[in-house]
């Protein structure tokens, strides 16, 4: 007799990143996350004043930054809420 389940499972996941401020914006303008109508200066400087001053925006261009560079053998089968994908931690 075949079964279907089914459940929603939520984990809380920490992660130590070492990268500077002006890296995490820099990456975050090349990969098109953010969007600044400014000249290239000027949207790297905006950008980096919002993540030291904005702990929120800075926590979730950090957890984008590290699901976009996680190791790929090393899997947790942990759900984050915020995305639909499996999440894996280095």
């Amino acid at each position: 007799m075949r079964h279907h389940i089914q459940w929603r499972a939520t984990a809380t996941i920490h992660a130590d990143v070492e990268i500077e401020i002006e890296d995490l914006a820099a990456w975050a303008v090349a990969t098109g996350l953010v969007h600044i109508h400014a000249p290239s200066d000027d949207a790297l400087e905006a950008l980096e004043t919002i993540l030291e001053r904005n702990p929120h925006a800075r926590a979730q261009l950090l957890r984008l930054w590290v699901d976009a560079h996680r190791h790929p053998t090393t899997i947790t089968a942990a759900h984050d809420p915020l995305s639909p994908r499996t999440k894996r931690s280095s």
